[in-house]
């Protein structure tokens, strides 16, 4: 990591050793250099090396995403580095131990994330939701897939969020069908809508009136979009083809789909760049989970 330049002083015969090398660089110098290592990188690779190294490594300027999973990760370390690497723009969080400790940790020192990922979690209060997105009013993307929560005016608040684009609500038996139509209605910059799996404790499920109200509220804006159609037919897969700026479509448990649909979809969804089918159908040589992806 380091080497010896032997430098003669001016006006005398001593030569003196002066180290140099990767390990004796200056921290400004440093910093520029690791801005081009991503995060898993630095963890891995920079922070092990040196004392110096580490500290730099841990500038918050190069962590713009954190991620955090497990039930063992402790809940002290998390809220850490949240306050430690509070320019962070991303987090990722998976299975964690006390959901709602972290989301007030985040309030208070991470006001300015843009995505949070919240996956597979205990239950969470409607009241920490709500104050997380009062006060992170930068948030783009809201990822809560698995993770249940009871909402009594959640969605309709969500009119007061104008950068909230893109929300994950899968997984989540206190959702309903009234949920969606308030989220769909009241959001308004949402270009994507992510429902994979619904399965509601109240049994009432989306049927082809319910997808074509949906997505005519955001068919022109609409980027990116997975639903759940156990229950669907054609009506939605007609509504889907309105959607005419789709870039990426998930249809799980598409058990009517069939060819002339899949067809159509890449002959009028110009834009879509990968389509991800969950299908039981006779008529195409797919039994089960297919993935089209076009070229970049």
């Amino acid at each position: 990591m380091s080497c010896t330049t032997v430098v003669s002083l001016r006006g005398s015969n001593v030569s003196v050793p002066v180290r140099s090398g990767f390990g004796q660089l200056p921290e400004n110098v440093l910093l520029n250099i690791f801005q081009y290592f991503n995060e898993d990188e630095l963890r891995r690779n920079i922070i092990p090396v040196c004392q110096q190294w580490r500290t730099v490594a841990e500038n918050p300027r190069l962590w713009k995403r954190l991620k955090f999973s497990g039930m063992t990760t402790n809940t002290s370390v998390i809220c850490f580095k949240i306050w430690q690497l509070n320019k962070a723009e991303d987090i990722i969080m998976k299975g964690i131990k006390q959901p709602l400790v972290v989301l007030r940790q985040i309030c208070r020192c991470a006001q300015n994330i843009v995505s949070i990922s919240l996956r597979h979690c205990h239950e969470i209060s409607e009241d920490c939701l709500r104050h997380l997105i009062v006060s992170c009013k930068s948030l783009k993307t809201l990822d809560l897939k698995g993770t249940p929560f009871k909402s009594l005016i959640l969605f309709e608040e969500l009119a007061c969020t104008k950068n909230l684009s893109n929300i994950n609500i899968s997984e989540n038996i206190y959702v309903t069908v009234s949920h969606i139509s308030s989220l769909v209605v009241n959001c308004p910059s949402l270009d994507g809508l992510h429902i994979s799996s619904f399965q509601p404790i109240n049994r009432i499920f989306i049927t082809d009136a319910d997808t074509y109200f949906f997505l005519s509220h955001v068919s022109k804006r609409l980027r990116s979009l997975s639903l759940d159609c156990s229950n669907l037919g054609t009506g939605s897969f007609s509504a889907i083809l309105g959607c005419k700026n789709l870039e990426y479509l998930c249809l799980n448990f598409a058990y009517n789909f069939d060819g002339n649909i899949f067809e159509n979809l890449w002959k009028t969804l110009r834009k879509l760049k990968a389509l991800k089918v969950d299908i039981i159908c006779y008529s195409l040589p797919y039994p089960t989970v297919v993935l089209w992806k076009m070229p970049s």
